[in-house]
């Protein structure tokens, strides 16, 4: 063991050529001026703090190497070799780690603060025996391998990987996962296969400004507190309910407007109730008017608000018409923290669910101080399906929740977890396309008109379906 406190050792290099039964090299904040030319074939650890040579000798080849540590090195490249630990911290020089094929044992790899780390290789996602993986700090790294399929692994740091873009697909089941860290990255999106990290417990995902949407697989975790604020603001989402076994996903489907931050594209994960549901959900093709803007707007100022959920109903012959559907929700309280949310349209035609869908907002940036408007399309996969000769009667249901922050101390009920609140619902109705004849908001089969209350007071709103 050395430890000089910073003093440069003047050396040739050959020390070590014939400490042929070398085990255990420890170097602390001792500076050399050259790196080794050989080291002994013998050794099972290295500890070796400022390595001053950009890879190891190539002579370098052991057998038993269980430990390898170069922290604040000057590693650049390096053959793998077959090793339990390997710690490379703050390792300015490195920008690619290859393939670890040839290290099937590994157990711990560290590569925190390598802010010049571009790549990794694809087979570190398949190391069986890897338990922890840290790369935090890595500013440049902007993907971490595109799959992954580790067994043993534990612990996954990646915070404040600030150009890191996307998270891994989950190929299989990881039960043995514990903590995920994607503090402060750019990660705008997690796949539907983070379903398969079934034994996570905390996902920190603070100060990820780009993530506006969890996958619904998040509810089928049932031990994992979602962490989106600071201070730590822990939420939990497993709801047997909320668990769906096959879901269909309408991309970019569902859009929410926050003024002053603008539009969001969300997934929206759709039940699959039967082969026999015709009613699909899409982008709203009213984004591409100039005034949509303005649109919300004018909900955020004029939301009406209730006490309970409510439902929206018309009548329509023959077609079902291509509608818009845009849904104001804002809190019993004022919201100045990080937002979690979540959303649930159900559309019932003469009786029967036809669509059910979700999806799971948050809001890690900026605090929200107004209203959310969400907005999508509603429209009929086929024609033929509904009576062409009776009023088909259509019931919309949204349902906003926000979950509470969970108490660490005790585990709260589903009742004291969410609190539901006001909704205002709209619909559009195009007249391009639509054959406004065969559309009636006001009963038909009845002579008086159709009232709809949307507030805990005698206030009635008369006509929630507009024409444009």
């Amino acid at each position: 063991m050395l430890d000089e406190c910073n003093k440069e050792v003047q050396w040739s290099g050959k020390a070590f050529k014939k400490m042929k039964n070398l085990r255990i090299l420890i170097i602390g904040d001792a500076i050399f001026s050259t790196g080794p030319q050989y080291l002994p074939n013998s050794l099972r650890v290295i500890d070796w703090s400022y390595y001053p040579s950009p890879s190891l000798p190539p002579t370098f080849i052991p057998k038993e190497l269980m430990i390898l540590k170069l922290p604040e090195s000057c590693l650049q490249f390096f053959q793998p070799l077959k090793a339990y630990i390997y710690w490379f911290p703050n390792c300015k020089f490195l920008t690619e780690l290859p393939s670890l094929r040839e290290a099937p044992l590994l157990r711990r790899l560290c590569l925190d603060n390598c802010t010049k780390l571009l790549r990794i290789d694809e087979s570190v996602g398949f190391l069986d025996n890897l338990f922890y993986l840290s790369a935090k700090g890595c500013t440049q790294l902007e993907i971490l391998v595109p799959c992954i399929k580790l067994k043993a692994l534990e612990v996954l740091d990646l915070a404040w990987c600030s150009s890191l873009k996307c998270f891994p697909e989950v190929l299989e089941k990881m039960d043995k996962i514990r903590v995920i860290h994607l503090d402060d990255t750019d990660i705008n999106k997690l796949p539907f296969s983070i379903g398969n990290l079934v034994g996570l417990e905390r996902l920190y995902l603070r100060g990820c400004k780009l993530l506006k949407q969890l996958p619904n697989t998040i509810h089928s975790l049932p031990k994992v507190e979602v962490i989106v604020g600071y201070p730590s603001k822990r939420f939990r989402f497993f709801d047997k309910e909320k668990v769906c076994s096959e879901s269909e996903i309408s991309p970019t489907a569902m859009v929410v407007y926050n003024r002053g931050q603008g539009f969001t594209h969300l997934d929206v994960y759709s039940e699959c109730l039967s082969s026999n549901i015709f009613i699909q959900l899409c982008t709203p093709n009213r984004l591409q008017d100039p005034h949509s803007e303005l649109l919300f707007e004018a909900l955020n100022r004029n939301t009406v608000t209730t006490e309970m959920e409510e439902s929206i109903h018309f009548w329509f012959l023959k077609k079902f018409p291509k509608i818009t559907l845009c849904c104001a929700r804002e809190p019993d309280t004022y919201v100045n923290d990080n937002l979690v949310l979540y959303f649930k349209l159900n559309v019932v035609i003469n009786g029967t669910t036809q669509f059910s869908s979700s999806c799971t907002y948050i809001n890690t940036g900026d605090p929200i101080y107004l209203t959310q408007v969400f907005l999508c399309d509603l429209e009929c996969k086929s024609e033929g399906v509904f009576s062409e000769h009776e009023w088909n009667q259509v019931e919309i249901f949204c349902e906003f929740e926000y979950p509470k922050p969970c108490d660490y101390e005790r585990e709260m009920t589903a009742e004291l977890r969410n609190i539901k609140g006001c909704v205002q619902t709209n619909i559009y109705v195009d007249k391009e396309g639509n054959c406004m004849e065969n559309i009636k908001f006001n009963n038909p089969m009845i002579d008086e008109p159709l009232s709809f209350s949307f507030s805990s007071s005698s206030e009635c709103i008369e006509s929630p379906l507009s024409f444009f």
